[in-house]
């Protein structure tokens, strides 16, 4: 078992295979994947991981909630998806924006006809994209 993981570069780690198990311990998020003789360990350190997103390959082993708080504790994301690429579960990063002003721009910027043009233009952009990846 290695003593201490840390993400990838881009902060996403991957994690495939059967039976795998994600739970804390002692404050690290452990992450027990692979197949057979390649089996592997992993503990993730709140502090040092840099962790930003855990991708789950597989659909045998188990998350408990525990983990899902660690990982949303650090800002991250968890998405599983099982062989055939289809998304099984997901959760996003809470992202909070700590400037006031910024908020309440944003809330009253729906209110005018420009803001809800962008706003609009936004959202078509996004769709389009996301339609693009999926395809």
């Amino acid at each position: 078992m290695r003593a201490q993981g840390s993400a990838a570069p881009g902060g996403v780690h991957v994690a495939s295979g059967y039976g795998l198990k994600i739970y804390v311990n002692r404050g690290h998020l452990v992450v027990h994947q692979g197949v057979g003789r390649n089996r592997s360990t992993e503990r993730f350190n709140r502090a040092t991981s840099r962790l930003s997103r855990l991708v789950v390959i597989g659909h045998t082993g188990f998350v408990t909630l525990e983990a899902l708080r660690w990982i949303r504790d650090v800002g991250a994301a968890f998405v599983q998806i099982d062989s055939d690429s289809n998304v099984v579960a997901m959760s996003a990063a809470e992202w909070q924006s700590s400037s006031r002003q910024l908020r309440r721009a944003q809330v009253l910027a729906a209110e005018s006809e420009i803001g809800r043009r962008q706003l609009t233009e936004m959202l078509k952009a996004k769709l389009i994209e996301q339609a693009r990846l999926s395809v």
